[in-house]
């Protein structure tokens, strides 16, 4: 293989790992200098209310426009890829709010499955990712043992541990529980001065996994959960069965 064509490789395989990492920036944070906060996205943990709630009280003409604020251009519209050096300037400012939510990882992980795995009308693509059949039933254990067999870094982010979504390098200031998702909640907009009537409530992507009731799951699909996301029991204070 000539050089050219070596270089030309390599310049390609570059040009894809930036776009990877742009659309995983772009999906990870909604940041509103106005509002002064910085949201880091955590999927299957209420983002869609908590990102409508955000931009509606940030800029209402906007969330008009942009609609369905869950695809990747709305999304680049409101994450720190609208102004970078605004937003790297946000992490290290004691004034500006950094906050997300996280989740019990049994309920977290039966959402992710009726979500991605069941229900969606593209949930061929996410079977194809972990090798299983692309139509048909598949069991929620086997959907446990595909992940398994996953390393953290190459999970896709929604059924990705949230200990690795959440980094303990993030300059985060409060972490909110689902379980207790209106009381966590309130406390954000108390900060940031905002209305409980302000937030906005959006059921598009319920599963009916909510916060209360426990999970039914069989014993090897609890010791599956409780290996693979051990990092997030601990860290988060989640007990495991």
């Amino acid at each position: 293989m000539s050089r050219k064509a070596v270089e030309s490789y390599y310049r390609w395989r570059i040009a894809i790992l930036f776009r990877i990492l742009r659309n995983e920036l772009a999906l990870r944070s909604v940041f509103s200098p106005r509002l002064k906060v910085i949201y880091f996205c955590n999927p299957k943990v209420a983002g869609s209310t908590i990102i409508g709630t955000l931009v509606r009280s940030d800029d209402p003409d906007l969330a008009r426009e942009l609609g369905d604020l869950n695809t990747l251009a709305a999304r680049r519209r409101i994450s720190s890829e609208h102004d970078p050096m605004a937003f790297w300037s946000a992490l290290n400012d004691p004034a500006v709010l950094k906050f997300s939510f996280v989740r019990d990882p049994y309920s977290r992980l039966l959402s992710c499955y009726k979500d991605k795995i069941v229900q969606a009308q593209n949930a061929e693509r996410f079977r194809r990712a972990l090798g299983l059949p692309e139509t048909g039933e598949v069991a929620f254990s086997a959907f446990l043992k595909a992940i398994a067999r996953q390393r953290p870094g190459a999970m896709n982010r929604h059924w990705r541990p949230q200990a690795r979504l959440l980094p303990p390098s993030l300059p985060m200031d409060f972490i909110g529980k689902f379980e207790h998702f209106d009381g966590d909640f309130g406390k954000v907009l108390d900060r940031l001065n905002l209305p409980a009537s302000n937030l906005t409530v959006l059921r598009g992507h319920a599963t009916g996994t909510g916060a209360g009731g426990a999970v039914s799951l069989t014993s090897e699909e609890i010791s599956l959960i409780n290996r693979i996301y051990r990092e997030d029991f601990l860290r988060f204070g989640y007990c495991m069965r």
